[in-house]
């Protein structure tokens, strides 16, 4: 079954916005300041947990001894910057 030039149209378009859009107030500075800082937080909890793993120790060990045999170049662990 195929539908009509016109309903194929309809079906992608993005759904109609509720009534009463921009009702909801923006966020005062200090919440987004306080929501910046919650989302830091748990960045930095999951990189720590991250680099306390065996598995991500282990890897780390032999990356070193990778670059030190010169077996992989340092350019593949540390992104540089293009600018530069």
């Amino acid at each position: 079954m195929t539908l009509p030039r016109d309903a194929r149209q309809e079906q992608r378009s993005s759904p109609p916005l509720p009534a009463g859009n921009g009702s909801v107030p923006l966020l005062k500075r200090q919440d987004e300041v306080a929501i910046a800082k919650r989302m830091e937080r748990g960045h930095l909890m999951v990189l720590k947990s991250i680099s306390r793993s065996p598995i991500v120790l282990k890897e780390l060990i032999n990356v070193g001894e990778e670059l030190r045999n010169g077996t992989l170049s340092i350019k593949k662990i540390i992104q540089f910057d293009q600018k530069s």
